[in-house]
C-alpha cells in the first residue's frame, strides 16, 4: 500500500467507514448501506476516483433506454456526480486529480454527498417514470 492509500484509510476509519483494500488495491467503504470504492490509477498517481456501483439493475431494453436518458439528465443537473451503465447495472462516480492525500481528505465527505445526490435525483426520475 502507499503512503497516500494509507493515508485514506485511516481518514476514513476515523470518520467512522470502516474502509477495506479489495483484491482490486481499492478502498472499499458504506455509506448507509451502500458500498463504495476509491479507485486509483498506477500510471496517474493524481488521479483517483470514488464509485458507487450497481445502484439500478437494467431489468430490460426499455429500461435500459429509460436508464440512459435518466443519467444523461441528472448528469446535467448534479455537480460533479457522473451515473453510466455498465453491462446490466448503473454506476455513479467522481473524478478528480489531487496533489496531496490532503486535498482528497478535505473534499471526502463532499464528494460523497454529491455522489448521493446525483444517485438520489436519478433514481427519483426512474420512479417517478414507473408510477406514471
Amino acid at each position: 500500500m502507499s503512503k497516500f492509500t494509507d493515508m485514506i484509510i485511516n481518514y476514513l476509519a476515523e470518520e467512522g467507514y470502516r474502509p477495506k483494500i479489495d483484491e482490486d488495491g481499492d478502498i472499499v467503504f458504506k455509506v448507509e448501506g451502500g458500498t463504495y470504492f476509491v479507485s486509483f490509477d498506477e500510471k496517474d498517481p493524481n488521479f483517483f476516483s470514488i464509485v458507487y456501483p450497481n445502484f439500478w439493475e437494467i431489468e430490460s431494453e426499455e429500461e435500459r433506454e429509460r436508464v440512459l436518458e435518466n443519467s444523461s439528465e441528472a448528469n446535467a443537473k448534479c455537480k460533479a456526480a457522473k451515473i453510466y451503465v455498465v453491462k446490466d447495472n448503473t454506476f455513479a462516480t467522481i473524478e478528480m486529480f489531487m496533489e496531496s492525500p490532503e486535498q482528497f481528505m478535505g473534499v471526502v465527505e463532499r464528494c460523497i454527498s454529491a455522489l448521493r445526490y446525483g444517485v438520489r435525483t436519478f433514481v427519483d426520475m426512474m420512479r417517478a417514470e414507473k408510477e406514471e
